[in-house]
């Protein structure tokens, strides 16, 4: 009779069987519990439209390896994993948004994505080229929102736009109504309405941010507990706050990271109440405890 390693060791330490066997099974339990959330957060992040193919590849095999080890090590409600989720958070909410960057949210991101990619042992050569795509659709998105179409002045006045009651389709042998334009003007909007809302519902978050009072009053979750913190803007950046309690807690958080940290319910603000295009996203574990 043949015995795997953890029979011949059960059998030379007949006392301590049980227990290793338990700590074993603990092991399993937990690591199933931590894939659970893991697959929670990939599901919904995976979900934001206009995610580029290669930020989600990374989201769906990379990243999900870093946030299941994080978990198994840490716990779903460390700081550790909180930061994990933020960064991850931050990096789709603006690509799929097509939000602006600024070069701290870049730096931070970048940060944080090395670290992960350093924990689960992804090669240099891999980095360096899903860093290379990330900085190059930073740089994308932040031409397109910076270029516009100026239209002249005069042009209103020698070409006024009129609203016709009915055209002519480009067959040129039916006609499109006015109630038919709408239709499809509708139809045609209501493809872009989710992104849109999701946009406007981060860049609202942000101006609602810049109305607090400095020593603002705030709750952050701590290790699975929402804390009592002051919130405050850094006086060498107005783009970063720092959010601190008297028992230690700190980290800083510019004003698109509160945005989603409001979003995701990683931040309360005593009153406040996210407006329906600001519709909260749940990406936090279901053992949180609420205060």
């Amino acid at each position: 009779i043949e015995l795997d390693s953890n029979a011949i060791w059960c059998l030379a330490n007949p006392g301590k069987s049980k227990h290793r066997t338990d700590i074993a099974e603990n092991g399993a339990q937990k690591a199933e519990i931590v894939e659970s959330s893991v697959a929670q957060l990939v599901s919904a992040l995976c979900l934001q439209k206009e995610l580029p193919t290669f930020i989600e590849t990374m989201v769906r095999t990379t990243w999900r390896s870093v946030m299941f080890l994080v978990g198994l090590n840490q716990g779903t409600t460390s700081i550790e994993w909180t930061e994990a989720k933020h960064t991850i958070s931050m990096l789709t909410a603006a690509v799929s948004n097509n939000l602006a960057i600024n070069q701290i949210d870049r730096k931070d991101i970048y940060k944080q994505l090395k670290q992960g990619f350093a924990l689960v042992q992804i090669t240099a050569t891999e980095q360096n080229e899903f860093m290379t795509a990330l900085e190059n659709q930073f740089e994308t998105q932040t031409e397109s929102l910076e270029t516009c179409i100026l239209i002249p002045e005069e042009s209103s006045t020698k070409s006024p736009i009129k609203s016709p009651e009915a055209s002519i389709s480009p067959t040129g042998e039916e006609i499109i109504d006015k109630e038919d334009l709408d239709e499809i003007t509708k139809l045609l909007g209501n493809e872009e309405s989710d992104t849109s809302d999701a946009k406007k519902g981060l860049e609202e978050l942000q101006t609602d941010i810049d109305q607090l009072q400095d020593q603002a009053q705030v709750e952050y979750l701590v290790n699975g507990c929402y804390e009592e913190c002051i919130l405050n803007r850094t006086p060498s950046s107005p783009e970063l706050f720092n959010i601190n309690n008297k028992a230690g807690f700190s980290l800083n958080r510019t004003r698109l990271g509160l945005a989603i940290a409001l979003q995701n319910g990683e931040l309360r603000i005593p009153g406040y109440k996210l407006s329906s295009h600001s519709k909260q996203i749940t990406l936090l574990p279901t053992s949180i405890t609420r205060h």
